[in-house]
């Protein structure tokens, strides 16, 4: 009985620690300098404030420079050479609606993450990836809230969904890659 108690040990922390890089040339952080344009629609912003996607955002990216963009489009050619950027990132986070028919919790809140990546070298947009959120629960605020706190409801489950810089590793060797204009 003692080592399926110590396999199921194992298998237990490998789950709670999470996605890691296979090696250490994926650990890095990625090259150049990065233009983050991090919006919310105005249906996620009673659940998700602009700031705290924004931060998850940048903390994602795992780039050695982020510049902040405040345009709600992603950067065109002539932001992405006033800030020397190797590419730009539009962020877009939307409330998903509750459909009838899919197993959503109640006590959850889900949402779609849209991601646009603008290789600022050659100006080409690469295709937009998708990632579909879900909250911790959310049904107990702590002590003298109302609601439960954003932060408290999103961060740990859009660290675990976006990774370290792994949602973005292909896109960042699509940049290096490109010819320069």
């Amino acid at each position: 009985m003692r080592p399926f108690r110590l396999l199921a040990a194992v298998a237990v922390g490998a789950l709670l620690a999470g996605p890691r890089p296979a090696g250490a040339a994926a650990a890095r952080p990625a090259a150049g300098t990065v233009i983050v344009t991090a919006t919310v629609s105005s249906s996620a912003i009673e659940v998700m404030p602009p700031k705290l996607w924004r931060r998850l955002v940048v903390d994602s990216l795992a780039a050695r420079r982020t510049v902040v963009d405040e345009e709600p489009t992603i950067a065109d050619d002539a932001r992405c050479r006033a800030a020397h950027a190797g590419y730009a990132v539009l962020a877009t986070f939307d409330r998903a609606p509750r459909l009838p028919g899919l197993a959503q919790d109640p006590g959850r809140i889900y949402a779609v993450a849209r991601f646009t990546v603008r290789n600022c070298a050659s100006g080409a947009l690469l295709p937009p990836r998708v990632v579909t959120l879900e909250s911790d629960p959310t049904a107990e605020p702590e002590r003298g809230e109302t609601l439960p706190s954003p932060t408290r409801v999103w961060e740990r489950s859009v660290r675990a969904a976006l990774g370290h810089g792994l949602l973005f590793r292909p896109a960042l060797h699509a940049v290096e890659a490109a010819p320069a204009k």
